[in-house]
């Protein structure tokens, strides 16, 4: 049987990892709350500014093709092999830029200095 391969091996503790993955893991449920209008407006901000972290994260990201593919393999656990991105980018510069967005959301929501 083989590994697991491990990816995220970055400058981010586990605990603060997890919770980054678990705020991109729900941004289409957050998104489709707004879009239904939600009453409540401390939710509604709160909502907008974790949303708002992930735009802003995955905008840094120089490739616009696997933007979407990012976050989308985030919100359905995914990996590289079963990936929108596979066409347009090579496994080890994916998981580099998947890092890399879970450090940035990590920077915009304040979890780290």
């Amino acid at each position: 049987m083989p590994r697991n391969k491990i990816y995220d091996t970055c400058e981010l503790p586990c605990e603060v990892a997890r919770i980054v993955k678990a705020i991109c893991a729900d941004y289409d449920r957050r998104a489709r709350a707004l879009r239904a209008g939600i009453v409540d407006e401390k939710v509604r901000t709160t909502y907008t500014r974790l949303n708002a972290a992930v735009d802003e994260a995955l905008l840094r990201i120089d490739e616009p093709m696997i933007r979407r593919a990012l976050v989308q393999d985030m919100v359905l656990r995914r990996g590289y092999d079963r990936s929108e991105a596979q066409p347009f980018i090579c496994e080890n510069s994916y998981y580099a830029r998947r890092r890399h967005v879970l450090y940035l959301v990590a920077e915009y929501t304040s979890l780290i200095l």
